[in-house]
């Protein structure tokens, strides 16, 4: 029997030419985690950080290597022990800047940490964009298969 309680979960999304310029009016957090991979960090990364600390945000950055292989329980461990050690609080924020790998395990860290935080999608390719679109979808590989351990954090 399904109850439908009337709550849903709502989330803004923006597509618009220069959506990274509202970057810091969007990121409602004065301590702001930005988790990228190493392909998006070249292109994205330090205007995105310039963004966000010229706006008066205190930025942590965590690079991860580019692609599946990084989609592990000890990135997640490792990305839990970052966060801790720069003193984020259940009023910091995740900007998850990249594709879907970075979608995935940057929301999983998010909606873990501190019984969950904000977390802010920044989608940098069609299918991250196409992911990240159906919200909160979040997720860490096992050897035994994709996405196995995971939540759902809008």
């Amino acid at each position: 029997m399904k109850i439908d309680i009337g709550v849903q979960p709502t989330y803004s999304t923006w597509i618009e030419a220069g959506a990274l310029d509202r970057l810091p009016e969007v990121v409602d957090a004065s301590n702001v985690a930005l988790i990228t991979d190493t392909d998006v960090a070249q292109h994205y990364l330090e205007p995105s950080v310039l963004r966000l600390t010229n706006a008066g945000k205190r930025v942590s950055t965590y690079v991860m290597e580019a692609g599946e292989k990084s989609k592990t329980l000890a990135t997640f461990q490792h990305l839990q022990s970052f966060l801790a050690t720069e003193n984020f609080d259940r009023h910091s924020a995740i900007v998850a800047l990249g594709g879907g790998v970075v979608g995935d395990v940057a929301g999983f860290v998010a909606s873990t940490f501190k019984r969950g935080i904000a977390c802010y999608l920044v989608p940098t390719s069609l299918l991250a964009m196409a992911d990240a679109s159906i919200g909160g979808k979040t997720a860490v590989n096992l050897p035994e298969g994709k996405n196995l351990i995971g939540t759902f954090w809008q």
